[in-house]
């Protein structure tokens, strides 16, 4: 049965009762669109026939579509995420609002949380968190993009080139106001993250004994910056 309980005139009309006697609103009519002058309930029926008979190629279609306009979409559904923030938590408050699905929430993130994908959105979440307290500018950056600028360092570390415990560093501290966006990203290891804490970075690092030109070169080509500007805020 539709969803229909009152008649818009400007989509809808009652017409001949269909031929499979859906009557709407004991009316002894079918409602009818406009557009396409059939009967609603027949439609309705049509389109779930369709979509259980196509379901596997719908989703192998859709699936594939997803996979060529991956950033597109997330960026897309980022941005829409942006615009509609409040509805989005009112929504998620009233779903978890039940103690079944408190429960149920807790176990999937539980388990996500173990996954490789999960432990990189957990650190991506913490570095929201430090920026929004702040009042640092966030924007959106996807798993696909840390990979490209990991390989732009050949996967090691920025700084000295280990290749062991890499961690994302703020190239501009959080705390001096460094956002949290893919232009103050540098991939680098937990020691030189740990020992370059909030300092200057080229300060700190041309203090270093592994200091190399190269590799001071390439952090400024990869973030789009040189000397004299290297301590500028990106936004992107």
């Amino acid at each position: 049965m539709t969803n229909i309980t009152e008649l818009d005139t400007n989509r809808f009309y009652l017409g001949r009762l269909c031929k499979y006697g859906h009557d709407w609103n004991f009316t002894g009519k079918s409602l009818r669109r406009k557009d396409y002058r059939v009967c609603t309930e027949c439609q309705l029926w049509h389109n779930r026939k369709s979509y259980w008979k196509h379901r596997n190629k719908n989703r192998e279609s859709a699936a594939a579509y997803y996979q060529q306009h991956r950033e597109e979409i997330r960026q897309k559904h980022a941005k829409h995420y942006q615009e509609h923030k409040e509805d989005y938590r009112r929504r998620q408050s009233k779903l978890l609002r039940t103690p079944q699905r408190k429960e149920s929430w807790r176990q999937y993130m539980s388990k996500f949380r173990q996954t490789p994908q999960g432990k990189v959105a957990a650190k991506r979440a913490k570095f929201r968190r430090r920026a929004y307290k702040l009042y640092n500018h966030h924007a959106h950056y996807s798993l696909h993009q840390i990979e490209s600028l990991k390989q732009r360092f050949d996967h090691a570390c920025a700084y000295c080139g280990a290749t062991i415990n890499l961690v994302l560093d703020h190239f501009i501290p959080v705390s001096k106001g460094g956002p949290d966006c893919l232009g103050n990203f540098i991939p680098a290891c937990h020691k030189c993250n740990t020992n370059k804490r909030d300092r200057d970075p080229m300060i700190w690092y041309k203090s270093q004994s592994f200091y190399s030109s190269k590799r001071w070169k390439l952090i400024l080509e990869v973030l789009g910056k040189t000397e004299s500007n290297y301590n500028q805020l990106p936004l992107f």
